[in-house]
């Protein structure tokens, strides 16, 4: 099985829910830097297909369960929730979640490869999950962002600040 199969197997749901589904989209994220990546990743897909949408973060599940338990969503997508974050999930009966977390690979490697697999444009959006320190050494990642432009590799010596003062200091 070779790199992207075993993520597509995890994320064909959100694939599909993405796709075929007519409704707005509700969708909550933690608030993390994995969080984030992957928050941006949905959204910059969700606007190229003109879909509609609505995002919120949270610190912890516990005060979310009100609003969640009251949203007309019958499907949810939760990203990056820690492990009593889904214990709290599972409090509400009447809502179908899918939650994105962190297995084999990261959650923002997850959406970019659903981002990939729905249309090939949305590999400029590769530079997103290197933010997160989980995927800067990630090869397949960095390669995908390089290709696109977005992110350029420059190799030379490292000097601590050597951006923001003169090198003889």
């Amino acid at each position: 099985m070779n790199y992207y199969e075993g993520i597509k197997e995890e994320t064909s749901q959100l694939k599909d829910l993405i796709l075929n589904y007519d409704s707005p989209l509700f969708i909550i994220s933690r608030i993390s830097i994995e969080g984030f990546c992957a928050s941006s990743i949905i959204v910059k897909i969700l606007q190229r297909l003109n879909k509609n949408f609505s995002l919120t973060f949270f610190e912890s599940t516990e005060s979310k369960i009100k609003e969640l338990s009251l949203n007309q969503n019958k499907k949810i997508v939760v990203i990056d929730p820690r492990e009593r974050d889904i214990k709290d999930l599972e409090k509400i009966k009447d809502k179908d979640f899918i939650v994105i977390t962190k297995t084999g690979y990261s959650v923002s490697e997850k959406v970019y490869t659903i981002a990939k697999e729905i249309d090939i444009k949305n590999t400029d959006l590769a530079y997103i999950p290197l933010f997160s320190l989980v995927n800067i050494k990630n090869n397949y990642l960095l390669l995908e962002a390089e290709e696109s432009g977005k992110v350029k590799q420059v190799k030379g010596i490292k000097i601590i600040g050597s951006n923001t003062r003169p090198i003889h200091k």
